[in-house]
């Protein structure tokens, strides 16, 4: 059990990170799709509408940073 919840630490502070980085490229690349902010719990099987509203507009984000790469090569 020890195992687990040091692993499930870690994957939560990786995510964390991971969603801090699609906040700051939307920014900093001026993406047309925000990173909406809010709690999400990762871990749950099913997601709520808002949460899975959630989940659409961090993919929505990834999408438009590599169209916009795509464009610029």
């Amino acid at each position: 059990m020890k195992h687990y919840t040091h692993f499930k630490l870690f994957i939560s502070m990786y995510l964390r990170d991971v969603l801090k980085l699609l906040e700051r490229l939307a920014i900093n690349f001026n993406l047309p799709h925000a990173k909406l902010t809010a709690y999400l719990d990762y871990y749950k099987i099913e997601l709520t509408e808002d949460e899975l509203n959630y989940c659409e507009y961090d993919c929505m984000v990834v999408d438009d940073l590599i169209k916009q790469q795509l464009k610029q090569s």
